[in-house]
């Protein structure tokens, strides 16, 4: 058994099972009711209910089942992001405390705490708006995720990083031009084309870096598989609401600056511990 390889390989099979069901339902959920026709406020309950399929039982396993799915998706999503404030603290991104195990749970409490406060704050936002929020917020981590493996496996880390941020944003503004298609205006066709060309173009300088091969798990067709997910991001990126972008852009800002400070702070710690080093050295 070795986690490095086992755990990533666990994870992808999931997601792979998961996108089937997700797929199946859809399938059988159109089969019920006409996609034109199906509610946005919760349409497998009315798929299954008294005005369609009319099924009692299986109407309660998907009222059942989606609260389930609601409360580990909670647990799960509390449960890794105070993991990530603790590795955050470890490396001096975070304040310290937020590093601190508990002896008797082994469990980093603090951060826990936080990652339930912010969990009760945002309980109180409209679900649409607080929706709209998380999925630029997890598209954007996605894609950093895509360009990070382009990145890390290849030797030209600057001009990968570099190409990857152009694929994102031709992809972005194809799909924007191609919004505006039906009004049958010309531009919007040739600006679809363009940025369209222009994204996959972006792809051959990939093909060109050599790319090196972890010795644990590898996302296997490199650079294939991250270019797709770069520009597939992209359009799902473009799709989002204007205000989800406007509170991105806020909360970025937020943190970069929150991160300029203390990485100020960290350097400066550092650079008076060299210094007395230095001092008592010399002594």
């Amino acid at each position: 058994i070795d986690p490095h390889r086992d755990l990533p390989i666990a994870i992808t099979v999931s997601l792979l099972i998961c996108a089937l069901l997700y797929i199946a339902f859809s399938i059988v959920l159109v089969g019920i009711i006409p996609y034109y026709e199906i509610p946005q406020a919760a349409p497998a309950e009315d798929a299954f209910g008294p005005h369609y399929a009319n099924i009692p039982w299986a109407l309660m396993m998907v009222n059942w089942g989606a609260v389930i799915g609601l409360f580990t998706t909670l647990i799960t999503g509390l449960y890794s992001q105070a993991r990530i404030y603790l590795a955050m603290a470890r490396d001096d991104l975070f304040f310290h405390l937020f590093e601190h195990v508990s002896p008797t749970f082994g469990t980093p409490i603090y951060a826990q705490w936080l990652c339930s406060l912010i969990a009760a704050l945002l309980a109180c936002v409209q679900v649409k708006e607080l929706s709209n929020f998380l999925s630029i917020g997890v598209l954007l981590s996605y894609t950093v995720v895509c360009a990070g493996v382009l990145v890390l496996r290849t030797e030209a880390e600057v001009p990968a990083a570099g190409w990857s941020a152009v694929v994102t944003l031709a992809a972005i503004a194809a799909s924007l031009c191609s919004s505006y298609i039906s009004s049958e205006s010309y531009l919007a066709i040739i600006g679809t084309s363009v940025f369209g060309v222009i994204a996959l173009l972006c792809w051959c300088p990939f093909f060109l870096f050599k790319y090196s091969r972890p010795s644990t798990f590898a996302c296997p067709g490199c650079p294939t598989i991250p270019l797709l997910g770069l520009t597939i991001n992209g359009y799902l990126l473009s799709q989002c609401h204007w205000q989800a972008w406007l509170r991105l852009a806020l909360t970025s800002l937020i943190i970069l600056g929150a991160y300029a400070i203390r990485v100020r702070h960290a350097m400066k710690t550092a650079g008076s511990q060299r210094s007395l080093n230095l001092s008592l050295a010399m002594q």
